[in-house]
């Protein structure tokens, strides 16, 4: 099922007949160097940077509501902002993408019974996403996330959440399952007290410090858009007093989280100021290929 700002697309008149979105196109970027006089080429200490991911779904709208049911599916794909949500049976979770409408084409009509249409998007993020944010202390051991294999048992819902059936998986969840992409939209939480801080992600060799006078607040970090901020309250993940000066990032880029061969997102931290025992929250959403 696919549904456009929370409103499903499928009904008993609409039906998504099939979607390119699964595995849709992968383009990586690496840059690299030529040498003169050297073999072979060099690749910098970066990770690839993936470029637009476009969707394509085919949608049909059949029978005698066939026009009225044409007419929501203009309205809803036309919207200013657009969410798409691809919620797949079996998964523990929806998937969110927001997506621009790049073309909308009538493929064919037969009047009073069926037409069909075909609509691309462009996905502003080449990454799913989940619903809503994971927010977690980070661990002494670094692991901030474990998307590998989880023995079972599991269960989750067959479709919607609280309102489905329950499926359960002898076996538990498989690879990947929990997320499988790089997580580059956290936000880091330090404790008040601190002077200085670096999150730094030993698979990209990507990071994030900052440094300055000690906080009477919480520090918060925002690496994707090189932005940091202190507020005296736990919950400020918007906006507070600016301290962005203070930021800096190593040769490979800004902090983004990359999985490992074993599909854990580990993060290395260090800190300066902050009292025994406080401990630093990240708050991120989960994220798939």
């Amino acid at each position: 099922m696919y549904l456009i700002n929370g409103v499903p697309l499928d009904g008993d008149n609409c039906v998504i007949e099939y979607g390119s979105d699964w595995l849709s196109p992968i383009s990586p970027v690496v840059d690299v160097v030529t040498v003169p006089g050297v073999h072979g080429i060099t690749v910098p200490p970066v990770p690839p940077v993936v470029g637009q991911r476009t969707l394509t779904l085919k949608i049909g709208c059949a029978g005698s509501r066939g026009w009225g049911e044409t007419r929501r599916v203009l309205r809803l794909l036309t919207m200013p902002r657009l969410t798409l949500t691809r919620r797949v049976p079996d998964q523990l979770m929806d998937r969110c993408a927001d997506v621009v409408l790049t073309s909308l084409t009538a493929d064919d009509t037969t009047v009073g019974r069926y037409t069909r249409y075909t609509a691309v998007f462009s996905m502003t993020s080449p990454f799913w996403r989940a619903p809503d944010p994971t927010l977690t202390a980070l661990p002494d051991d670094g692991v901030l996330l474990d998307a590998s294999t989880i023995p079972g048992p599991a269960t989750w819902w067959e479709g919607e959440p609280n309102n489905s059936v329950s499926v359960l998986a002898p076996d538990g969840y498989p690879d990947g399952y929990m997320s499988d992409a790089p997580i580059d939209d956290m936000i880091i939480r330090v404790p008040k007290g601190v002077d200085s801080v670096s999150v730094t992600d030993p698979v990209s060799g990507t990071g994030i410090s900052w440094s300055g006078t000690a906080t009477s607040g919480y520090l918060y970090v925002d690496p994707q858009h090189l932005r940091a901020w202190t507020a005296g309250g736990a919950t400020a993940w918007g906006d507070g007093a600016d301290v962005t000066a203070g930021l800096d990032y190593p040769a490979s880029g800004p902090l983004q989280i990359w999985p490992d061969a074993a599909g854990k997102y580990r993060v290395e931290l260090t800190t300066h100021g902050v009292p025994t025992g406080q401990q630093t929250h990240i708050r991120f959403f989960k994220a798939w290929w």
